[in-house]
């Protein structure tokens, strides 16, 4: 009689409903290299490595877990990095990350569009002078060695909320985007997957799936507006994504932080 085959485990009964972020590796330099959670084949870590992947978009219905996911960036940031090698802009209309974000790291807050855009607009013209020239060898573009600085993340919530015309408030750093691994500068935008239609023909958002930005997919309908490489989104519980690159997609479930006190 042949030998039955070991039966698979389902994966509700593999992966937690939630997982805490202290069960994942800790955070890596250079980079920084950050753990998103654990995977759904395997059980373990899915990495997004903001030195080879610069950006990172968030795409989700209300309670799928963006802002959650937002949060355990921010504190993978704060951890890999001193605040002499990392700052962050924050972008966050509804107020619910700027207790995540040390005073130390803290580029920048803006709750409303219009503040957004005089900070975007003042950090670009720091960014626009780390812009290689032609005198720059592919050597010197390998170290980095022409200007010196933290890493810039500019990390929104909400993004959908501050589209109040073409571009909403982040339009003069759409140049800077396909650059950015050159001059230290990292798009972290989280939006709703209700109306991905709209969204995504604006030019930000444009721009980064043409940089093939890795996509952060937690629950939507698949009826909206295709993914990176025209994956479609599924239903899924709070928590629980598909990260989403050029080459396919894997199944997650995303670390939890407590929201602060």
């Amino acid at each position: 009689r042949a030998d039955r085959a070991p039966a698979v485990r389902m994966l509700p009964t593999v992966l937690p409903t939630v997982l805490p972020a202290e069960q994942l590796p800790p955070p890596t330099m250079p980079g920084p290299r950050i753990p998103l959670g654990l995977g759904e084949l395997d059980l373990q870590p899915v990495w997004h490595d903001f030195g080879t992947k610069p950006h990172l978009t968030i795409v989700g219905d209300s309670g799928s877990g963006k802002t959650a996911a937002l949060r355990l960036i921010i504190r993978s940031i704060v951890a890999a990095c001193s605040p002499e090698q990392a700052q962050i802009l924050l972008v966050d209309p509804r107020r619910g990350l700027i207790d995540v974000v040390p005073e130390a790291y803290r580029r920048g807050v803006a709750v409303s569009a219009p503040a957004a855009e005089d900070q975007v607009a003042e950090l670009t013209g720091e960014l626009r002078r780390r812009v290689p020239g032609s005198d720059i060898s592919p050597a010197r573009l390998r170290k980095r060695d022409w200007w010196s600085g933290p890493e810039m993340f500019v990390v929104v919530d909400d993004y959908d909320l501050l589209l109040g015309h073409a571009s909403g408030p982040f339009g003069a750093m759409i140049e800077l985007i396909p650059q950015a691994s050159d001059i230290g500068f990292h798009m972290v935008m989280a939006r709703a997957a209700a109306g991905s239609s709209r969204t995504t023909m604006e030019p930000v958002t444009r721009r980064l799936q043409e940089s093939n930005t890795p996509e952060l997919a937690l629950s939507m309908p698949p009826n909206e507006m295709p993914l990176l490489n025209g994956q479609r989104g599924k239903q899924l519980p709070p928590g629980r994504a598909v990260l989403v690159t050029r080459r396919g997609g894997v199944g997650l479930q995303i670390g939890w932080t407590e929201e602060p006190a």
